[in-house]
């Protein structure tokens, strides 16, 4: 039966609007399922439901992560890693806007990594009754665990690595196929190194969620504005896969793309973005909106965070009905804060430029 609180968020974690390395991102975005509650089975019993339906699954233990996985060693400890790293990064986050970490009796969160689509897509049909071939990922509070399958096993990255076999034998002259083989190295070098990228978002951006939800900070709930919700999560997206990350960087996975937007005047206004109820369903619209959403809460934390931490308690304690004024009475007019703010990106867009 169909849990009738489910909300479904459109999460653009894999749509946002980056250069492919070989063209544009056809792959799926990750959703968010938020409801009101969050009651959880107790976490043995759970592990070992999932690893009777699911026994290629092995157990991984880190210091706040249970995580059941598929993925070869060496990737499953550079998950695990990162979602520490995450953690560290939600704890940074904490510090920079005073408010307490959340730890307290929280315990180990669980990740489901899947390195097969298809077995990550059964599971969340028979975990969550969640259907959407074009997913990759979400985290669902309800249940208390996130799950993602790896890039690698996206259908459109499957497609380019196809293709990048079936050109091999384009060459006639052996200069032609050295020459062809070299740019095919080069076009599988940059997939690789965008499979890298996306995945980590995903994770990142889902650990973030659930951190925050669990520890009590910003619930994934529907009084949460969208604009906030996501765009903090978006904030903590590395800009690299193994870079540092964190809104208290300058720089995330978004920025390149809320750059383009900001250079043709593209981006989302804030008075129309903290209005929002959901994301925008138009591709354009949205990838503008996730952008946008994710460069201003970083700068938002960078730069006003004893606000940002006021604006948490108006979420957390407020009606949540009227937007637009819970926002303005924190951070001030829309006009006011969003001619700064992008006074700011622009100067230092054009600084990251020249250097």
């Amino acid at each position: 039966m169909r849990i009738p609180l489910l909300i479904l968020i459109l999460f653009a974690g894999t749509v946002k609007s980056v250069q492919h390395p070989v063209s544009r991102s056809l792959a799926g975005p990750p959703i968010e399922i938020r409801l009101i509650g969050a009651s959880t089975p107790a976490m043995e019993s759970r592990i070992a439901e999932i690893q009777d339906r699911f026994p290629q699954l092995q157990r991984r233990r880190a210091s706040h992560f249970e995580m059941l996985t598929d993925l070869d060693p060496t990737e499953a400890g550079r998950h695990t890693e990162l979602l520490e790293r995450t953690s560290l990064a939600v704890d940074r986050f904490c510090d920079l806007i005073g408010v307490a970490h959340g730890h307290g009796g929280d315990g180990r969160h669980l990740v489901l990594g899947f390195a097969d689509r298809m077995d990550f897509l059964q599971f969340a049909a028979w975990s969550d009754d969640v259907h959407a071939r074009w997913l990759a990922g979400y985290f669902a509070p309800a249940a208390g665990h996130l799950a993602y399958h790896h890039q690698s096993d996206s259908p459109y990255v499957r497609s380019q690595r196809r293709w990048i076999d079936h050109t091999r034998d384009r060459g006639n002259a052996v200069e032609d196929a050295d020459l062809e083989r070299l740019v095919d190295d080069d076009r599988r070098r940059r997939l690789n190194t965008f499979v890298a990228q996306e995945t980590s978002s995903i994770v990142v951006h889902e650990a973030v969620h659930m951190l925050l939800h669990n520890r009590g900070i910003v619930p994934a709930t529907t009084s949460t504005p969208i604009w906030f919700l996501e765009g903090l999560a978006g904030s903590f997206e590395p800009a690299s896969a193994y870079g540092p990350f964190g809104p208290d960087h300058g720089v995330n996975g978004r920025t390149d793309e809320f750059r383009r937007h900001l250079s043709g005047n593209r981006q989302f206004g804030i008075e129309e973005m903290v209005t929002l109820d959901a994301v925008p369903k138009r591709s354009d619209q949205r990838n503008s909106f996730y952008a946008t959403s994710a460069q201003f809460c970083g700068w938002l934390v960078r730069h006003r965070p004893d606000d940002v931490r006021r604006f948490i308690d108006v979420v957390k304690h407020g009606s949540g009905e009227d937007r637009l004024a819970n926002f303005e009475a924190v951070f001030g007019p829309c006009a006011g804060i969003e001619r700064i703010w992008l006074t700011d990106e622009r100067a230092r867009a054009s600084h990251d430029t020249d250097r």
